[in-house]
């Protein structure tokens, strides 16, 4: 594997190169271009599963700062190599082209002074502006990284898409073992590092039953019944794991989370039903949590349905045997990983953070393109875009650009400080 030798370069090393400190400034004076960019990519639809039109306008964008070898893969996520001196431990840059909304919403961009207003304003339009002014401030400035750096639109980051473009993307595309870092730019601050991924588990848990008349076959065992018994339990456990103020106020991060998000079933309202279905998400840092959750909320859901299946009055000996069917359907699912607080990668982004914001900070866990890489032992941290915003998945999304031009001068420092430059050397 590559991943031992990066040497990385410190901020202070590169920033003292003529070229790197011009194409700093540069980047700060470009805020409005770089904004551009952003408008020009949130206002093209982009669900997950319909990427292809933003990533032909990746691509062409691309295309445009000088970058030849830019392509698009199987499965739609667009990859583009920048040219190095030679080959070693590849660092990948990666910003999801998927919004979390569906192809109905047409985003169009409002804007009052410094803030912008649209759904996918900042999630992750802007990571995807930031690694095009990256692409433009190498090609502005000539400078040329040592080892490979390779710039990533990924689809399917955001919910159903299950990270299923930088899962195609590690399978198929790059082997994890030649990659030495994995950058993904995703939320806004520039001052925070993330280096863990948040496992998840998304299902849904369906019980059918043989339904009937809502007065003749009363007593025949209710699927609903059933599932609310399930949602009672659920909500017991969902309790224990709530968070917990501390004595200063602090509210604490869970360990874990279980949140039922979706529930129906039934057809008229004198009809018994023949089918109810919940849907819930689990989250956790750390892997055995998150399976001793999934364990206990199953196991809550089985007791509920049989304990509803054996109360009815069909069920007695020598009568019709009226029975409920319970299925579990895994709606996305990903693993959990992270790497040290003191691993080189982290303690790189750190400093890059902290040169360009004068503070930085580890992040809580988070669910992105990064928890792939860290589930097979690539390195891999999340770092800010730059800016500030929130309602972040919501028709309300809003950004705001105070700063924003340390998103772009974070990455720049960042990918050179991973991928080296060519006519400066690591001490």
């Amino acid at each position: 594997m590559f991943t031992s030798s990066i040497a990385y370069l410190s901020p202070e090393e590169l920033a003292r190169e003529p070229r790197v400190a011009a194409a700093l400034g540069w980047l700060r004076e470009q805020t409005e271009a770089a904004l551009a960019e952003q408008i020009a990519l949130c206002e093209i639809p982009a669900p997950s599963f319909g990427e292809q039109a933003r990533g032909e306008h990746l691509m062409a964008r691309l295309r445009a700062e000088g970058l030849d070898a830019v392509r698009q893969d199987a499965e739609g996520n667009v990859i583009a190599r920048v040219p190095s001196q030679e080959e070693g431990p590849s660092v990948v840059v990666a910003a999801h082209l998927d919004s979390a909304f569906p192809a109905e919403v047409q985003p169009k961009v409002q804007r009052q002074g410094n803030v912008l207003r649209a759904p996918g304003i900042g999630d992750d339009a802007r990571g995807l502006a930031s690694i095009l002014m990256l692409a433009r401030a190498l090609r502005q400035f000539n400078l040329r990284p040592r080892y490979p750096l390779i710039l990533v639109g990924t689809v399917g980051e955001e919910g159903a898409g299950n990270l299923r473009g930088v899962r195609h993307l590690l399978a198929h595309e790059i082997a994890p073992e030649s990659i030495g870092a994995f950058l993904a730019v995703d939320g806004l601050y520039a001052g925070y590092v993330t280096a863990s991924g948040l496992g998840v588990i998304r299902e849904r848990v369906v019980c059918r039953g043989p339904g009937g008349h809502s007065y003749v076959h009363f007593g025949r065992s209710n699927p609903i019944y059933a599932l609310g018994r399930a949602l009672a339990e659920i909500a017991r456990i969902a309790e224990k794991l709530a968070p917990q103020r501390d004595t200063s106020g602090r509210v604490s991060l869970p360990a874990a989370t279980c949140s039922v998000t979706r529930v129906g079933g039934g057809t008229a309202i004198n009809v018994l039903p023949e089918e109810a279905w919940f849907e819930i998400d689990l989250r956790a840092a750390d892997a055995q949590k998150l399976a001793e959750v999934h364990r206990a909320y199953r196991s809550a859901v089985e007791t509920a349905v049989r304990a509803e299946h054996g109360r009815s009055a069909y069920d007695q000996p020598g009568t019709a045997t009226e029975t409920l069917a319970l299925s579990f359907t895994v709606l996305g699912e990903r693993p959990a990983g992270h790497i040290a607080p003191d691993a080189p990668l982290v303690q790189a982004a750190l400093a890059a953070a902290r040169y360009v914001t004068g503070s930085a900070h580890l992040g809580e866990p988070a669910s992105s393109d990064v928890n792939i890489p860290l589930s097979l032992g690539v390195p891999g941290v999340v770092i800010g875009s730059g800016g500030s915003g929130g309602d972040a998945h919501a028709l309300t999304e809003w950004y705001d650009a105070t700063n924003s031009y340390q998103g772009p001068q974070l990455l720049l420092l960042l990918s050179l400080m991973a991928a080296g430059l060519v006519g400066v050397e690591a001490r």
